[in-house]
């Protein structure tokens, strides 16, 4: 995903930027939460709500996003997943996603 960012920073400035009043970073939220529920199920020992942590999840990678792009993007897109991996993905994991674990669904992926 960094790459992509990388390779369009203009499209993700615009997307992360636009005025609150037109909903479209909530449309790119709820698809996110949307996306990343197919990906993912609530653990069976979940200590947060999965819905909540859901859009932690999803509001935190955008965040992470839209630092990166206006620091001018001082790491490279690889540093910048395993930055992901560990202040989104492996956190959120324990404590309320599992990936699915039904065909066509690449456990971890997002």
């Amino acid at each position: 995903m960094f790459r992509h960012v990388q390779a369009q920073p203009d499209l993700y400035r615009l997307l992360l930027n636009t005025d609150p009043a037109m909903g479209l970073l909530d449309q790119i939220l709820e698809t996110g939460v949307a996306g990343l529920l197919e990906t993912f199920e609530a653990r069976p020992d979940a200590r947060v709500p999965t819905e909540i942590a859901a859009h932690h999840f999803i509001r935190s990678f955008l965040n992470l996003i839209e630092w990166w792009l206006r620091q001018g993007q001082p790491h490279s897109p690889e540093r910048m997943g395993e930055i992901y991996r560990e202040l989104i993905l492996r956190p959120t994991e324990p404590a309320a996603l599992r990936p699915r674990r039904t065909p066509g669904h690449a456990p971890g992926r997002i």
